[in-house]
């Protein structure tokens, strides 16, 4: 970024990442990541994902992005007219995959589960690459209410989820 803008943006728009990053599997985003990093910077983020069907993650076909592309719009020009309130840096936005224009958009939070498992590869020659195969770990009784994960999977619905950029837990407890 210091060698693409001669300002500090007003925003990061890190996306529109090809499949969801919610629950669990946020802290491997690299989208994410990007839009936490530019908040190190003095730059609120915006980290945008399309929910990708398991069967697609790696099928690089086409995708209609026109939900993504309106919803990123939208909270964007939220974001920069009214700005984030303390403490949120980052807003995690999620649309599921059949989204629409009209879809509902919902205030969410991170779930503590990861919605999808990898798949243990069974014995191998570990110098050989692998693509590792995932699988389903959702049970809707144990998905929490209001969560990105169940705003996504199951209610079909735009999971946004204010984050804060630090990691630090709010307790008590001392070493």
């Amino acid at each position: 970024m210091l060698e693409l803008v001669d300002r500090t943006p007003a925003l990061c728009v890190s996306g529109v990442n090809y499949g969801e990053n919610i629950g669990g599997g946020l802290s491997v985003s690299g989208t994410l990541g990007a839009a936490m990093h530019a908040v190190s910077l003095g730059i609120p983020g915006l980290a945008v994902s399309l929910q990708v069907d398991m069967d697609d993650w790696h099928a690089n076909d086409e995708r209609d992005w026109a939900a993504a592309m309106h919803f990123t719009r939208q909270l964007a020009a939220k974001i920069l007219a009214e700005g984030l309130p303390d403490p949120v840096s980052v807003i995690n936005l999620n649309i599921p995959s059949d989204a629409s224009e009209i879809t509902e958009m919902r205030r969410t939070h991170q779930s503590r589960l990861s919605h999808y498992l990898h798949v243990h590869p069974g014995e191998r020659d570990l110098a050989t690459p692998v693509r590792l195969r995932h699988a389903l770990n959702l049970a809707e009784e144990q998905v929490e209410a209001d969560s990105d994960v169940r705003a996504i999977m199951f209610d079909r619905v735009v999971s946004v989820t204010p984050l804060s950029w630090s990691m630090t837990a709010d307790t008590t407890w001392r070493p």
